[in-house]
């Protein structure tokens, strides 16, 4: 039988192993020009050398932390224009938020808009966001930004209902007539929807379907949600 001392030695050449390898694999990362749209295609190779040492591969999010930890981003602009947004408590909340997306995209926000902009990516429900999600929000709402101006045929600045089902069917949502229909009473304003509300929109769909699927374990379609578990997701939207 093993000594304490050996077990002890042991364990701890593992979770360095699995430290080296976590920054490791943040470093390798960073030598993609988008951080965020290539961690995917990276995690196969980091999660085959997790798995030999009997360890889960770190999520997405994860990775993402690791990645702000051990990165210096002084040189990346985008950091100067976090500093100037979040203060000196290094955190950007709900107005500040707001004054972020409204002077990036030359739209007005409402606070509602910048809150459930936050909860979409707030994983450490601190209400507030750091520079790693601050990048991953902006990637995500560049997205969605360009569906939305390719979508605008007619460059009024505004969706019609079929330039939206246009961006929804580009982004893999394939929703019923009654569905768009819904969609548009709720967020068109004389049968059209601004930037503004395309993004609340987008940030719904986008977490909800998310938790349908973590719920839709067999990819069957249909999920089952107990009361309370429905009005948490509800109200995280």
């Amino acid at each position: 039988m093993a000594s304490g001392e050996d077990f002890m030695g042991k364990t701890l050449d593992v979770v360095r192993q699995v430290d080296f390898l976590i920054k490791e694999s943040a470093k390798i990362l960073l030598h993609y020009k988008d951080i965020c749209n290539e961690i995917e295609s990276s995690l196969d190779d980091v999660s085959f050398k997790f798995s030999q040492l009997g360890f889960l591969c770190p999520t997405r999010w994860e990775l993402l932390q690791t990645i702000s930890s051990i990165y210096v981003p002084q040189g990346d602009p985008l950091y100067n224009y976090f500093q100037q947004v979040a203060g000196q408590d290094g955190q950007i909340d709900p107005e500040e938020c707001q004054h972020m997306l409204t002077s990036a995209y030359s739209n007005k926000f409402s606070m509602e808009v910048c809150r459930i902009v936050l909860l979409m990516l707030d994983r450490d429900y601190s209400g507030a966001m750091g520079f790693a999600e601050m990048k991953e929000i902006f990637n995500v709402l560049n997205q969605w930004k360009s569906s939305f101006v390719s979508a605008d045929i007619d460059k009024s600045n505004t969706l019609e209902p079929h330039e939206l089902h246009a961006s929804l069917v580009g982004f893999g949502y394939n929703l019923t007539p009654q569905a768009m229909q819904v969609i548009v009473r709720r967020y068109s304003i004389q049968n059209r929807i601004d930037f503004s509300n395309f993004i609340s929109l987008c940030v719904k769909l986008r977490t909800g379907t998310e938790q349908f699927r973590r719920r839709d374990t067999n990819q069957s379609g249909s999920a089952t949600f107990t009361y309370d578990d429905f009005i948490q997701v509800l109200m995280s939207m």
